[in-house]
């Protein structure tokens, strides 16, 4: 996205007399690639609208100082993207990739642990590793973060991602426990994927809600 087009974009919203956004979500490709473009959507909004978050989807690997001080100074939540251990991580992101995401979750949960979270994929890699979803989910505890678990969603010539195996009706309770039980003990919850279709027709939403492709 240019300068220009994100201009645009706040120029229409205020002919649209929309002056209140709930969710303000910024993500990629990679959104830290563009580091000043995330600066400027933040100032923008700002000047422009009531925002009551921002959240940014991150691999964690371009984090550094300058968007450490807009996470303290502004009301952005940060989900970084760890696939599990270290080597599938690498596997499937690059090497050297989980180190750094390590980090930048290290760095967050410093400045503002209530405002981080974390997103894994499970893959067919994942399971030719011989990691269960329940080994993921365990391993993802041990983080001690808010986390949610996707399946891949990959277009045909990338099929050898997907897992092979669905949701069992046994993960399915697992997770929805999970979420149960860090709700009654007071803290934030990351709703699972496969949860929210469900979810969704019990609890209606007013927010706004505003998406930025960087």
């Amino acid at each position: 996205m240019s300068y220009r087009a994100l201009e645009k974009v706040f120029s229409n919203l205020n002919e649209r007399s929309i002056e209140r956004i709930g969710i303000f979500s910024i993500f990629g490709g990679e959104p830290l690639s563009n580091r000043r473009l995330f600066a400027k959507i933040i100032a923008l909004a700002e000047e422009n609208l009531t925002v009551e978050r921002f959240e940014l989807v991150t691999n964690g690997t371009l984090l550094d100082n300058d968007v450490l001080d807009r996470y303290r100074e502004h009301p952005v939540y940060v989900t970084v993207s760890i696939d599990g251990p270290e080597a599938i991580h690498d596997r499937l992101r690059g090497s050297g990739t989980h180190r750094k995401a390590m980090s930048a979750l290290k760095k967050l949960r410093e400045a503002a642990p209530q405002r981080v979270s974390v997103a894994a994929t499970y893959t067919r890699y994942h399971e030719e590793s011989g990691i269960s979803r329940a080994d993921l989910r365990q391993y993802l505890n041990s983080l001690e973060v808010p986390f949610e678990i996707s399946a891949a969603k990959v277009p045909d010539k990338l099929s050898r991602l997907r897992p092979k195996s669905g949701i069992s009706i046994k993960e399915l309770q697992d997770s929805l426990d999970q979420a149960l039980e860090s709700l009654a003990n007071g803290r934030r919850v990351s709703i699972p994927y496969y949860l929210r279709s469900i979810l969704d027709g019990i609890v209606k939403s007013d927010s706004r809600s505003l998406s930025a492709v960087i």
